[in-house]
């Protein structure tokens, strides 16, 4: 329901123009964290996202609903910011491989 979430987001006074470019930043970066490729970079962004996206969205605290999806926005940036302080160690795609003659 596009235009149903544009309605929607400009209730909360954000443009209605910002949708396209969340929806695509939600499809990329975490397909940039699966592969490996920049992914402390893409793990902050989505950190600072999901931040931002539940401040603005989810910040009604008296609403049981709205409280726990300010929550559950809070534990994803939290996971986000676990990745891109530790990285993706050795399966990522960026990581030189080793090989050893024998």
């Amino acid at each position: 329901n596009y235009s149903g979430t544009i309605s929607w987001m400009e209730g909360f006074g954000i443009p209605g123009f910002l949708l396209a470019p969340a929806i695509i930043l939600e499809i990329i970066l975490p397909i940039f964290i699966i592969i490996g490729y920049k992914t402390q970079l893409a793990a902050t962004l989505l950190s600072v996202f999901c931040i931002i996206t539940g401040v603005i969205f989810h910040l009604d605290i008296n609403d049981q609903m709205q409280t726990i999806q300010l929550l559950k926005n809070f534990g994803l940036a939290g996971g986000f910011l676990f990745i891109a302080i530790n990285g993706t160690k050795e399966w990522s795609v960026e990581t030189k491989k080793k090989y050893v003659r024998l």
